[in-house]
């Protein structure tokens, strides 16, 4: 409930005009603030009423999703898993894809015991090797999560907003119409002794 005072369009609530009577008249604010909450306007309730509203009071309130603004927007892991995968069955036991170059010395290693760790997050990629294969091997199965985690931040295709960049790369960035073949990696460079 709202009231104006008297040549004024200002509305006022009943508890700032209280207030300005306390710091305009500090001396009599007691008899002023007792004399203006008895003249409170308002329809009273009846006991009834009141009781239901103080349960309604009393109740403990939580965020709902499902009201107000909506659904708050996806993590980036809900994103990642509704993406499809080219992940086989039984992958953990399954040849690991970038083992499957007789040059790259093991062409027995599962999947389990050489990328899946990479993939988990359970083990960071050790060198730049590492990070080759599990990358190949990412791109196999479609794994983009660790394909935006083992990007360079100084690379032309890093982006900051994740879920963008994620949603991009399901789109057109994990060369769905390529059968990957396999992973040759080629020896290091020997370095010129001149640099």
């Amino acid at each position: 409930q709202r009231s104006a005072m008297p040549g004024s369009s200002l509305a006022m609530t009943p508890l700032l005009l209280a207030i300005m009577a306390v710091v305009i008249f500090p001396s009599s604010s007691h008899t002023f603030v007792s004399a203006f909450a008895a003249k409170k306007p308002g329809k009273r309730k009846s006991s009834s009423s009141n009781n239901n509203n103080n349960n309604k009071k009393n109740k403990p309130t939580t965020a709902s999703t499902n009201r107000g603004f909506g659904l708050p927007p996806p993590t980036f892991q809900e994103v990642l898993a509704g993406f499809k995968t080219r992940l086989p069955p039984n992958a953990a036991s399954q040849p690991c894809p970038c083992c499957s170059n007789s040059n790259s010395g093991s062409t027995s290693t599962t999947y389990g015991d050489c990328c899946q760790p990479y993939h988990l997050g359970e083990q960071q990629c050790e060198s730049p090797r590492s990070v080759l294969k599990s990358r190949y091997t990412a791109f196999c199965f479609r794994n983009i999560g660790h394909i935006i985690a083992t990007t360079n931040p100084q690379c032309r295709d890093y982006q900051q907003d994740k879920i963008a960049w994620a949603k991009d790369l399901d789109k057109t960035g994990m060369f769905d119409s390529f059968e990957f073949v396999e992973l040759n990696i080629l020896d290091k460079e020997q370095q010129d002794s001149t640099d």
